[in-house]
């Protein structure tokens, strides 16, 4: 062997030890970009100023100091939520444009709406919960009842004779309503509204009898409405002293919250990464003191587990629908 060329084994060795060591270290050539680099576009599919508004910008602004760029949120209103989150659905799967959803937007939008511009089935995927809305169950302080159960047994004693009242034909509150009377074997008329405070308006004068809504709460609190359920599978720490349905009828699951969904197709390890900062953010005693006050409770699911909520509100929705017209308007 010559000199020259064992000089030139001996560097060929040491460069691949100092590569290996370099790999094993971290600092083998150009670092991988990190997750993320730039700011983040987080679509609102309302208003602003609303509870989903709300609730996406602390989200926001606690992602923006955990993860070290802007979270930006952008509220794109229109069609039942259809224009934002059609702006979701197509947006490159990067993680840079993400949608705060709802029950309404990936559920109850695809049985209402006709010629939906996205299917949330297959244009999104699941990244995590914000939390469990509640929504309560409320009736007028008039009827001789005081809890769920003996409701039932009086609108089943009077068939077709009682009222429900919503915010029109494809809100949450017909939908759940229609849930409740197929769990329960009740059978009442729905008379739509267009929207809550005219529907509470006429449940408060005694024209309808029952209403699910949030604003059943504020009603309650004030003594005009007596509450016989919160609609959501748990409890809340607000109102403890009332049961959950599920407690009641375990077959009636709604978890009715907020969640964030990205572009189908996104990769692994940026859902996980962004499902952990939900945790981070909703499960722990600064975020469940904030969700009190927006009515929630934590949700801390993982993107297994929240796909799985979306496919079975999905399917809830659309048993309904093959049985009800809720194809009239949508909220």
């Amino acid at each position: 062997m010559t000199l020259g060329s064992k000089w030139k084994r001996m560097a060929m060795r040491s460069l691949i030890i100092a590569a290996a060591a370099a790999i094993v270290t971290g600092f083998a050539g150009p670092a991988m970009a990190e997750y993320p680099e730039k700011p983040v576009r987080l679509i609102v599919p309302f208003t602003a100023g609303g509870v989903s508004d709300q609730v996406a910008r602390y989200f926001a602004d606690r992602a923006s100091q955990i993860l070290g760029q802007p979270f930006v949120v952008e509220n794109r209103a229109g069609a039942g939520g259809a224009i934002g989150a059609e702006l979701v659905a197509k947006a490159p799967p990067d993680g840079y444009t993400l949608l705060e959803a709802t029950a309404g937007v990936v559920a109850i939008l695809p049985h209402v709406q006709k010629d939906l511009p996205y299917k949330p089935l297959e244009d999104f995927v699941a990244i995590g919960s914000f939390y469990a809305g509640n929504i309560y169950i409320g009736i007028n302080k008039d009827l001789p009842v005081k809890n769920l159960q003996e409701f039932v047994a009086y609108a089943k004693a009077r068939p077709g004779k009682l009222n429900f009242a919503s915010a029109g034909v494809g809100s949450i509150g017909h939908i759940l309503a229609e849930m409740l009377m197929s769990e329960t074997g009740v059978q009442m008329a729905h008379i739509p509204y267009k929207g809550s405070a005219q529907a509470m308006t006429d449940m408060l004068a005694g024209r309808v009898q029952l209403m699910i809504d949030p604003i059943v709460l504020q009603q309650a609190e004030g003594g005009k409405v007596r509450l016989l359920a919160n609609a959501n599978t748990q409890r809340w720490g607000g109102q403890p002293d009332i049961p959950s349905m599920s407690e009641v009828y375990p077959n009636y699951r709604w978890a009715s919250g907020l969640g964030i969904v990205g572009p189908a197709k996104m990769p692994k390890d940026i859902v996980e990464k962004l499902n952990a900062t939900v945790k981070k953010i909703f499960d722990t005693d600064e975020g469940r003191a904030y969700l009190v006050t927006v009515a929630g409770v934590p949700q801390p699911i993982s993107p297994e587990q929240y796909g799985q909520e979306i496919r079975d509100w999905y399917k809830r929705v659309g048993d309904i629908a093959a049985r009800v017209d809720i194809k009239s308007g949508a909220n």
